[in-house]
């Protein structure tokens, strides 16, 4: 006999940042690349609500994240972002246009790892596309991404058996989550700027036997560019 999932507050995810920052999934962010040579720190700032009468039930605070990027050539950057909190994200993005084009079309995936309590593991996969238009001051863009989480180690199984209830299977093919993003970059002097978007997530899959759920809601983003 099994007992229904529980949810966990990994559900929101995408709002650290990772969420997602979750987030986002990722940090907010125009399809452009740091130029090459360059280094660019951002510091952002979320939240996330899922959908319907779930928004009383899992309170989700504002949660930040820092991310460091560096241009290795004018078209392909490297970064490192902060993960559930204590966790690390690498990141590679690449801009399919001339960094001299107004027009960017870019790339990005990575891998993140955190140990957000003794014991527990969290990998995160993630992979975006995203299109932007540079205009005198400021930079609409827009990002469809997903991303794949496994968690391990980080299980209800004991507190079910406690119940007499036994944990159901795990197919290990992870949780993952679709997020699409709407944001606007406005520029304040040179290499630095302030980014807002908004977004919506909705779960792509969940591992049955990991006790977590992924739930639809949506997500609000702040950040710094330096």
């Amino acid at each position: 006999m099994s007992m229904p999932r529980q949810r966990s507050n990994i559900a929101l995810l995408v709002g650290l940042p990772a969420l997602f920052t979750a987030c986002a999934i990722t940090t907010p962010q125009t399809a452009r690349t740091t130029p090459e040579g360059e280094w660019s720190v951002l510091i952002a700032a979320g939240a996330a609500l899922e959908d319907g009468e779930r928004r009383a039930e899992w309170p989700h605070p504002i949660v930040s994240q820092l991310a460091v990027k560096r241009g290795l050539t004018g078209s392909l950057e490297v970064g490192v972002a902060t993960f559930m909190t204590l966790g690390l994200l690498g990141e590679l993005k690449y801009n399919l246009m001339p960094p001299e084009s107004a027009f960017a079309l870019s790339l990005q995936s990575g891998l993140g790892l955190a140990n957000p309590e003794p014991g527990a593991w969290i990998l995160q996969v993630p992979a975006t596309v995203y299109a932007s238009y540079d205009l005198a001051w400021f930079t609409p863009y827009v990002a469809l991404g997903s991303g794949i989480f496994w968690m391990n180690g980080w299980l209800p199984a004991q507190e079910e058996r406690k119940f007499g209830y036994e944990p159901l299977a795990r197919d290990y093919l992870g949780d993952g989550l679709l997020l699409l993003r709407a944001g606007c970059e406005l520029r304040v002097s040179e290499g630095t700027a302030f980014l807002l978007e908004g977004g919506r997530f909705v779960p792509l899959h969940s591992d049955p036997g990991d006790g977590y759920e992924f739930m639809p809601g949506y997500q609000l983003n702040l950040a710094l560019r330096l």
